[in-house]
């Protein structure tokens, strides 16, 4: 049976983010930006174990062993970085494609 377990950093991340969000006005709404982080979080559960798992670049490996996609609109692809011992999923850090870290990461391999 499959495990998702969010590490503190995670849920930390996700909270900044609603934050981030709202105060950038990328959402009018506090309520529409919260949405769009449950839909990342829920995203996250449904199909980390469905979807292809890449492996970290080595100079970013210390996120986790392993990463996945979402995207959830098409400006922006969520990069989720997990570690997986038998069928428990630590899901460790999330980063996008507008950050500085993404320029290692390739979805072509």
């Amino acid at each position: 049976m499959m495990t998702v377990i969010f590490t503190k950093r995670f849920i930390e991340q996700l909270d900044e983010l609603n934050f981030i969000l709202f105060k950038k006005n990328y959402f009018s709404y506090e309520e529409n930006a919260q949405q769009y982080v449950i839909d990342i979080y829920n995203s996250i559960e449904e199909f980390i174990a469905l979807k292809r798992k890449r492996k970290t670049p080595k100079n970013l490996v210390y996120y986790g062993r392993y990463y996945i996609t979402i995207n959830l609109n098409r400006r922006t692809t969520w990069y989720i970085f997990f570690d997986l011992l038998d069928d428990v999923y630590r899901v460790n850090y999330i980063t996008n494609n507008h950050i500085e870290d993404a320029g290692f990461i390739s979805d072509k391999k």
